[in-house]
């Protein structure tokens, strides 16, 4: 069996509950998949890196809880192997909250790319505002995950703070899971493409404050879409 099998399985039973508090053995885990016990130790070695178990040398390993002391690492693999089924929450609560946190953190780092350099985000814009591309981004969710993506980014990385790019990294699997079924969404991609347009167009006329408003209402506009698409549609992206 392949060690990302065997992750994902682990993780599986951790989140129902069938390892209790304490973790099985390197040799009963090794038995349980039919591997050998150095699989295994690579395998408990990953999960303990993104923040799942405690190895404890000379006892039992130890099962954290993560819904108090998770971070980005857990959902990042729980996005890597597809478990996003959690107690209480859905695959599309996971959406909203995480359009929640780019609502927060978008205008705040916006404006701080815009004081130190504006010149970055013209440079990007007037390329995917030319017709064929337009016509790309409409068409295809990826295309335009990708572009949207990549805004975020550039804002980021020339707003003067590393911290807002080391943030904006830790989400990029999450960013990319989630933002191909957001923008599977009609309303989604004209929305964003209005938004191009018009943060393109403040920025260069020097706009800055109506730039970050730009920004603040399309990042609030895309939870709205997405709660009323979810509430009309009675189905899961």
């Amino acid at each position: 069996m392949e060690s990302n099998l065997i992750e994902k399985q682990i993780i599986k039973k951790i989140l129902e509950g069938k390892y209790q508090n304490i973790l099985p053995s390197e040799r009963e885990l090794a038995k349980e998949f039919n591997v050998t016990r150095q699989k295994i130790r690579e395998v408990l070695q990953r999960l303990q890196r993104d923040g799942w178990i405690e190895i404890q040398h000379g006892m039992p390993t130890k099962i954290r809880f993560i819904f108090e002391e998770g971070g980005l690492s857990i959902l990042n693999s729980l996005i890597h192997h597809n478990l996003l089924r959690l107690p209480n929450i859905t695959r599309e609560d996971f959406i909203v909250k995480l359009l929640e946190i780019r609502y927060a953190l978008a205008p705040v780092y916006t404006e701080a790319c815009l004081i130190e350099n504006p010149q970055v985000v013209l440079d990007y814009l007037s390329k995917g505002l030319e017709l064929d591309s337009i016509n790309k981004l409409f068409s295809n969710p990826k295309e335009i995950t990708n572009f949207d993506w990549n805004i975020h980014r550039i804002l980021c990385k020339h707003s003067n703070n590393i911290i807002f790019l080391f943030l904006l990294n830790s989400f990029k699997e999450i960013y990319f899971y989630f933002g191909v079924k957001y923008f599977s969404l009609e309303e989604a991609r004209e929305r964003s493409i209005k938004f191009y347009n018009n943060f393109y167009k403040y920025i260069l006329k020097n706009q800055k404050e109506k730039a970050i408003q730009e920004m603040k209402n399309v990042t609030k506009d895309s939870i709205e879409i997405l709660k009323k698409a979810l509430t009309k549609n009675k189905e899961k992206l």
